[in-house]
């Protein structure tokens, strides 16, 4: 499965960057502008979405399927 970043702003005309530039970077601690998973590869989480439920910055998964806007996984159990 590949995802993309987003490339632009929408209704913004003072923060025009042209779209190559905005694909080109890689800033620590995010994903590239082309992702591409496959389902059984490990993954990191990078943001706390529920940490009473495990799923803090740093937890470990494994890909289990996708979705259009989000990745099915599984926490790795050390």
């Amino acid at each position: 499965m590949v995802y993309h970043s987003f490339d632009r702003a929408e209704n913004d005309p003072h923060n025009y960057y042209p779209p190559e530039f905005l694909n080109s970077l890689t800033p620590n601690g995010l994903p590239p502008y082309v992702l591409r998973l496959k389902v059984n590869c490990p993954i990191i989480l990078l943001r706390n979405i529920d940490p009473a439920n495990g799923l803090y910055n740093g937890t470990r998964l494994i890909v289990r399927g996708f979705q259009k806007n989000a990745i099915d996984a599984e926490i790795v159990l050390e």
